[in-house]
């Protein structure tokens, strides 16, 4: 009996996507998501604990959509961002000042335009699986202190996609 071979160039994994999943992002659900991002890193400097948590959500989100294709970033570029990241919260962990350095606010604006990008050029099943593999990344991890990362205070803005 001759079988029909599947195609091994894209293989199907689990059942067919929707057409909503196939679709880009939704344009409101794109200019919130982008918002929140650009007012995190433009008022930083007030000393919010939720806006560097909003900081590094964007930061990891863009460099899961960049790791499936889309973007310009380039892997040094999210390295640079999360070494940025983690200096601002060592200072503050040691009662230090809220504060971005020039060359903090320079990494984090090139990640945030380029997550505009992203999020303006992304399927929603795309969209979707990378924001599933934000979720469980930032689930694993603990700061210092003993307490999860986020709270479940995130955004929840992947919520409001209609069947998502």
């Amino acid at each position: 009996m001759v079988s029909k071979s599947r195609d091994r160039k894209n293989p199907r994994h689990g059942p067919a996507l929707s057409k909503q999943m196939l679709l880009p992002l939704p344009l409101p659900l794109v200019n919130e998501l982008s918002l929140v991002s650009h007012l995190a890193l433009a008022s930083f400097q007030s000393g919010s604990q939720h806006l560097l948590y909003q900081l590094i959500r964007t930061t990891y989100l863009s460099y899961l959509m960049w790791n499936e294709g889309l973007g310009a970033g380039t892997y040094q570029l999210y390295c640079d961002a999360e070494r940025e990241i983690e200096a601002i919260a060592a200072v503050r962990a040691n009662s230090g000042p809220w504060t971005l350095s020039e060359n903090a606010s320079s990494v984090l604006e090139k990640i945030v335009c380029i997550y505009d990008v992203q999020l303006g050029n992304i399927p929603g099943g795309l969209f979707t699986r990378c924001h599933a593999k934000l979720e469980q990344l930032l689930a694993m991890l603990v700061v210092r202190s003993g307490e999860a990362l986020l709270r479940g205070d995130h955004i929840g803005s992947a919520d409001k996609i209609t069947g998502y």
